[in-house]
């Protein structure tokens, strides 16, 4: 294939997304990257989506749920905790060497510290394609010190060649492009959030409850040490609502769920705080549609998925100021603390306190401020920077080149 070059302004965009894995208990990356595939497809664009598929430890894949997105899960090999992705490259060569195809192609690659990042990269010079990447929050300060070794032997092999190499990187926020060039990487640089479903904004979160019921904080998310949990059980228990109960959800990761409930139980919270386990697809966004409050208080985030998605359904959030979401307060929607149990206590306080009225404006300002996340506009300014990356013309104002 001979990708369209400057000037081939009639070629169809098409986009080759690459991935580690996609299944649910990674988090927002698997269902953000899916999401935007879907609606790069919806706005024109050709998409395909490469990920592992490894029954041994991928039970439940998030697929794109339109046939206008060709997805390929790929065997990986497992070399103890370390995987290696050698169908990567005879898929990319297969779909990146068809002949006489007039069309614009990208290969925007997600995620870092893996083998499919050589693959992805490899195929992206072989073909004169552009080699896109959206570091998923995994140069965060916090994400470096963990399991630094890895990282230190996948520097040394390939990704510091990549890194250097990269046309275009995506951050999900400010903070992340700052990470970026705190890591001494330069280039150009697209600052695009993730999107929210379409399904959130049809959510009817608050209005229903009655006055009297007892109302509920959430916490949906992996569970992980990454994500704070630890601290939010603390807090809980020194904040001690009255007339209050806070839901956990989320996936089990390592385990760490049995260090959660042992707090649990040691600070004697059990009647006011329940586990209930992973939640999607509708089952979530009914969770959402219940809950009066949603606490995320994370250590490390370049976007926080589960933010937009709550706003989007109406509720006030609590995040930390490890997240990048000044605006909860900018747009008086939520609060943006400190990391820690003192800070956090302090926000419940708060929050529990206030009328549900007041609390419910406090979500309906929430849902006005997400409708800019919806991903049909976020799809259509990726179709932009892929143009522009490819063709030249004017700057997005999203890019930053300094």
């Amino acid at each position: 294939m001979n990708p369209a070059g400057p000037g081939s302004a009639s070629s169809q965009l098409y986009v080759v997304h690459t991935t580690g894995g996609l299944d649910a208990r990674y988090g927002g990356p698997s269902r953000s990257v899916t999401a935007l595939c879907t609606a790069l497809a919806v706005h024109g664009a050709e998409v395909d989506l490469i990920s592992a598929a490894n029954p041994r430890v991928d039970r439940s894949p998030v697929l794109p749920p339109s046939q206008s997105v060709r997805v390929h899960l790929e065997p990986a090999w497992h070399v103890g905790r370390l995987r290696y992705y050698p169908a990567y490259s005879t898929r990319l060569r297969a779909i990146l060497g068809q002949e006489g195809v007039d069309r614009s192609a990208v290969i925007h690659d997600h995620g870092l510290w893996g083998h499919f990042n050589w693959c992805a990269w490899r195929a992206s010079r072989t073909f004169g394609v552009p080699y896109v990447l959206s570091p998923r929050g995994m140069l965060e300060p916090w994400a470096l010190n963990a399991k630094r070794w890895k990282k230190r032997l996948a520097m040394m092999l390939f990704q510091r060649r990549i890194l250097e190499t990269v046309d275009l990187y995506v951050a999900t926020a400010v903070s992340e492009y700052e990470s970026i060039r705190a890591f001494g990487l330069r280039g150009p640089v697209a600052i695009l959030p993730n999107g929210v479903d379409a399904e959130a904004f049809q959510v009817d979160a608050a209005a229903k409850r009655s006055e009297g019921a007892e109302r509920t904080a959430l916490f949906l998310s992996r569970i992980h040490p990454k994500k704070g949990l630890l601290d939010l059980v603390e807090a809980w228990a020194n904040a001690t609502p009255s007339g209050w109960r806070l839901v956990i959800a989320g996936s089990d990761e390592d385990g760490h769920m049995n260090v959660v409930m042992e707090t649990i139980r040691r600070r004697r919270i059990g009647d006011s705080v329940s586990y209930v386990g992973p939640m999607d697809g509708p089952a979530k966004w009914a969770l959402y549609g219940s809950v009066d409050l949603f606490v995320l208080p994370t250590y490390s985030e370049n976007f926080g998925m589960v933010v937009a998605e709550a706003l989007a359904c109406g509720v006030p959030v609590i995040t930390t100021k490890a997240a990048p979401w000044a605006d909860l307060v900018a747009r008086r929607c939520g609060w943006w603390v400190e990391v820690g149990v003192a800070p956090l206590a302090a926000a419940l306080r708060e929050a529990t306190s206030m009328d549900p009225a007041a609390l419910r404006v406090m979500g309906n300002r929430g849902r006005q401020f997400a409708r800019g996340f919806a991903w049909t506009s976020i799809a259509g300014k990726f179709a932009e920077t892929y143009r522009w990356l490819l063709r030249g013309g004017v700057q997005p104002d999203w890019v930053r080149l300094d």
